[in-house]
């Protein structure tokens, strides 16, 4: 039915086509499961580039919010600790992850 459309308006005149581009949701889930069969504790990290203009270095927590990296000082000052605790052996966890 559609091809029949088509070739009606392309027959009548101009036909003008826009792409739509698909978009998945804000927060996309990511599940990590651990099948290393290791008992030691595990750690995740979300680490990227923010989209926006300036696109500053940052990290993504469990629930899915970024934070930008504060800027340097002198003297330097520690990096925070921003691991997110990972499954157990056998065991799955679900992050978000900003689009």
């Amino acid at each position: 039915m559609s091809a029949l459309v088509v070739g009606a308006a392309v027959a009548a005149g101009t036909l003008i086509i826009k792409p739509v581009l698909a978009s998945g949701p804000d927060l996309l889930p990511l599940t990590v499961t651990n099948n290393s069969g290791r008992s030691e504790a595990v750690h995740l990290y979300v680490l990227g580039t923010d989209i926006r203009p300036g696109g500053k270095l940052g990290y993504v927590n469990q629930s899915g919010t970024f934070t930008a990296w504060s800027p340097g000082a002198n003297p330097p000052v520690a990096a925070p600790d921003v691991s997110i605790a990972g499954p157990a052996n056998g065991s799955s966890v679900t992050l978000k992850v900003p689009r």
